[in-house]
């Protein structure tokens, strides 16, 4: 009997583990800005469960194949550079694409973004907000001027903007 007992209780163990490793539990992005003389390079990561959301006909998992990402990338670019907006001392930087890859370990998408700024970039602000649908939704900011992490912001419901000082 307490063997039974056992059986089903570790039944129920792995039936509540395979729920919530399958779920979208805590919705997160990760950006990375790094700041560089006259322009900044942006490393941003992000579900495909957030991204398929933006794609009707594509499941989240169908993102981690290199040729499905490829094939949607350029719509997935512009729906988040649409929800990302950055100024330099006032003016708007466009982004533009330099890769997407997946990430499967975490089930993730990165696409590493390029913007022109000015020679002498003084402040930076930075309007996050990538996944309107999704009140939870997190991204997580880190600035980095070389090589030194010098800011860190949570863009999360109504906090979706942040001005910063850069130094010289």
């Amino acid at each position: 009997m307490r063997s039974y007992i056992l059986k089903i209780l570790f039944g129920i163990l792995v039936c509540i583990a395979s729920q919530s490793s399958q779920g979208h539990e805590e919705p997160t992005s990760f950006l990375e800005l790094h700041v560089e003389s006259g322009s900044l390079n942006a490393s941003l990561v992000t579900s495909i469960a957030d991204l398929a959301h933006e794609l009707e006909e594509v499941e989240p998992q169908m993102l981690l194949n290199p040729s499905v990402l490829h094939q949607h990338e350029k719509q997935l670019v512009e729906i988040l550079l649409s929800r990302l907006h950055l100024k330099a001392d006032g003016i708007t930087l466009t982004g533009s694409l330099i890769s997407a890859s997946p990430v499967p370990e975490r089930d993730d998408i990165r696409f590493n973004l390029k913007y022109d700024g000015p020679p002498q970039l003084r402040e930076l602000a930075v309007e996050c907000k990538l996944f309107p649908y999704d009140s939870r939704h997190r991204t997580y900011l880190n600035v980095y001027q070389g090589k030194s992490m010098t800011r860190q912001e949570v863009f999360e419901g109504a906090v979706t903007t942040a001005t910063f000082s850069i130094s010289g």
